[in-house]
């Protein structure tokens, strides 16, 4: 019986020991801080209830500040510009975000089909409003793509 033990007690130490040398090869989580402040900049002059987050609507009124000739998309050099005037961000994590945000890879983000399915990604819980949570988990593993 005490060999069994012995052998139960070794396998459960060896898995733990597994798991922690796992975690030890994953990307650290990056600082929630700087997702954090962007999440609390979008909420900024927002109408809605802050419990919610963000709601679809409030994302394309986001989307307005950023399509400057008003055309109904946002160009790549639309995006950079405004991202590096708000202080958001660099000009490379500019680039990166118009890629990903670029979901139809037709070189412009529109309302439809694209802030819909970033948005929708973000959505984690689905329950049709970003909270944030859910944006500092998302935002932490775009910035590890």
């Amino acid at each position: 019986m005490a060999v069994q033990w012995q052998f139960v007690v070794t396998l459960v130490a060896g898995v733990y020991i597994g798991c922690l040398l796992a975690q030890i090869e994953r990307p650290p989580l990056e600082d929630p801080g700087e997702a954090r402040r962007l999440f609390h900049l979008a909420r900024e002059n927002r109408t809605d209830a802050p419990a919610c987050g963000l709601k679809l609507r409030e994302t394309e009124e986001i989307f307005s500040d950023f399509d400057m000739n008003h055309d109904g998309s946002v160009s790549q050099i639309e995006l950079r510009l405004m991202w590096i005037s708000k202080g958001l961000g660099d000009e490379q994590t500019a680039n990166d975000l118009f890629k990903q945000a670029d979901t139809d890879g037709d070189g412009e983000i529109t309302p439809v089909p694209d802030m819909e399915r970033v948005f929708h990604y973000f959505d984690m819980n689905g329950d049709g409003c970003v909270d944030e949570p859910e944006f500092i988990v998302i935002w932490s593993s775009l910035s590890h793509s």
